[in-house]
């Protein structure tokens, strides 16, 4: 759950000091969103967060941003894998849950999660098959 709020809180931040692009909003309200189902120990939001955020990963090595920052990337990202985990264990161990003002939130955000969640993945699957631009001739 920390970890979708501090990456979500992280993006908002540095949207607003314009160091990431203005559609990182969906990222950053996504991951928080993420954090509410990870909370309630959703095993589709845990799998769906730690994509997410690897793929956000993959994408900035891809495009040379990540840079020194990886080491923190990893960590983050093995912060996702236990939520993923936590998920499995409260799974086995459901009388263990308590219902809280969290779980009727989830109950309220989860379709709005999982079809932007839909979206997302789609659009990243049609960009697969977008060509690069080339340099243009003069």
């Amino acid at each position: 759950m920390y970890a979708c709020i501090g990456v979500g809180a992280l993006t908002i931040i540095l949207v607003l000091l314009r160091i990431a692009p203005v559609d990182g909003l969906l990222d950053a309200a996504l991951f928080l969103m993420f954090g509410i189902g990870v909370r309630q120990f959703s095993m589709a939001a845990s799998i769906l967060a730690l994509l997410l955020y690897v793929t956000n990963v993959a994408m900035s090595i891809a495009h040379g941003v990540i840079g020194p920052g990886g080491v923190v990337a990893v960590i983050i990202t093995s912060l996702f894998i236990s939520s993923v985990r936590s998920a499995l264990f409260m799974r086995h161990h459901k009388d263990a849950l308590q219902i809280d003002n969290w779980a009727r939130i989830w109950k309220w955000t989860r379709p709005v999660v999982f079809t932007l969640c839909g979206i997302i993945l789609l659009l990243v699957r049609v960009s697969f098959f977008i060509p690069a631009e080339t340099a243009s001739q003069p």
